[in-house]
């Protein structure tokens, strides 16, 4: 069975199996925790900040200038979960956890009602609308004194509603650029989300949604591209299963085969020795490869199968338990990897289809043993095909050798 969770395995008693959504692959803390500073990498896998690999590599990439089209160097870095290489600069903060890390429920918050700006655990007074933070007295003179802050809006707790903390639990993401305003907006022509000032200045003109709108839309996109994945993933499992049979009947022929030169060597003991010693040899090397392929085929499938696990299950997590804001903040990396994936080749047959057979007439070789000579010879003549024998003893070879037939 394909499975999402990843875990390390001992000598005694395996690992308990570690949750890829919510948990860093690295140092297995919770990604929920108030300094961890969770980051989303392009394939889907998280990671605390301080767990991020090195970058191993640089890159030149084309950017957008000041003046028209300009190179940029950037890091060039590989996931340790999954060794997919990205970019560094694609690598974005994870707000699906940070939601959760950052922003109280409202049902704990209207129990306990404690400041959730300052680290005092002081009850809280008020609630500022803009900021969806719970403030106490001392966190409230000096959000009126800070000149971001000192416009926003503070209400009494006694005025607080459900509907103004929110119900979903998530926090407002502000703007890098114009920091009292929160991203409440998404920009069609950049695929990016704005604020109101972004939009009426840097996207001016440009086609856009409001948050909710732009959410319901991108997730309808996100769920058909899971409809699609999800079949993928059946075809995959299906390849997998190809690949094990065949493994599996490769290893029964194997052990068939090999009886079968036994009784031949046997029956020969005295003269034919060396030559059943040689044909185990060359049944032993046909094996190998074929099984070497089937399990670089088989391990190359199942690394597909399982972040195609994960990138559905991160998927579907963030659209039925992330927030809007964090689903469109990280659409440009989950629209990439369900593209990624989608495109990546599977081919269902596996790469070792012949059987191996053995021939031998035991009396033909009990009248003519005299024959065999030391300058007798057993080359390959094609990967797959046969092997044959040279010199004088073709004829005798020729009664018992292995062939390589493909069907």
């Amino acid at each position: 069975n394909l499975s999402q969770t990843s875990s390390t395995s001992s000598s005694s008693t395996p690992a308990a199996p570690i949750n890829l959504l919510d948990t860093c692959a690295v140092c297995k803390q919770s990604l929920q925790n108030r300094d961890c500073e969770p980051k989303l990498l392009p394939c889907l896998h998280s990671f605390c900040l301080k767990c991020i690999p090195q970058p191993e590599r640089k890159i030149t990439v084309p950017v957008q200038g000041p003046h028209g089209q300009d190179t940029r160097i950037v890091n060039v870095m590989r996931c340790t979960v999954c060794h997919q290489e990205y970019k560094q600069i694609d690598m974005v903060d994870n707000y699906f956890v940070k939601d959760t890390s950052e922003a109280t429920s409202t049902s704990v918050e209207n129990s306990t009602q404690v400041c959730t700006s300052c680290e005092d655990n002081a009850s809280a007074i008020g609630f500022c609308v803009e900021c969806g933070e719970w403030l106490c007295k001392t966190c409230i003179e000096a959000h009126q004194r800070v000149k971001f802050t000192k416009d926003h809006k503070i209400r009494k707790k006694e005025e607080v509603s459900s509907e103004s903390v929110g119900t979903s639990g998530q926090r407002p993401v502000f703007c890098p650029v114009h920091k009292q305003e929160a991203l409440k907006l998404f920009c069609e022509t950049c695929d990016t989300l704005t604020c109101r000032d972004c939009q009426l200045l840097e996207h001016k003109e440009h086609r856009y949604q409001f948050l909710e709108e732009a959410f319901q839309n991108q997730k309808g996109i996100i769920e058909a591209f899971m409809t699609k994945l999800q079949d993928k993933r059946n075809f995959v499992e299906f390849s997998v299963s190809q690949v094990q049979n065949r493994f599996k009947e490769v290893s029964e022929t194997h052990k068939k085969v090999e009886h079968e030169i036994k009784i031949a060597v046997f029956t020969l003991i005295n003269e034919i020795n060396k030559k059943g010693k040689s044909l185990l040899q060359q049944l032993e090397s046909v094996t190998k490869e074929r099984s070497v392929k089937l399990l670089s085929q088989q391990r190359d499938i199942s690394c597909l199968a399982q972040q195609i696990i994960h990138v559905l299950n991160f998927t579907n997590w963030a659209i039925s338990n992330g927030s809007s804001t964090a689903l469109l903040y990280s659409k440009r990396l989950i629209t990439y990897q369900l593209h990624f994936i989608m495109k990546a080749r599977v081919d269902p047959v596996p790469q070792s289809n012949g059987a191996v057979r053995f021939f031998c007439d035991p009396t033909f070789w009990a009248k003519n043993v005299v024959n065999l000579g030391t300058d007798s010879t057993l080359t390959k003549l094609a990967a797959e095909t046969c092997f044959y024998s040279a010199h004088r003893a073709k004829a005798l070879l020729h009664q018992v050798d292995i062939f390589m037939n493909t069907f």
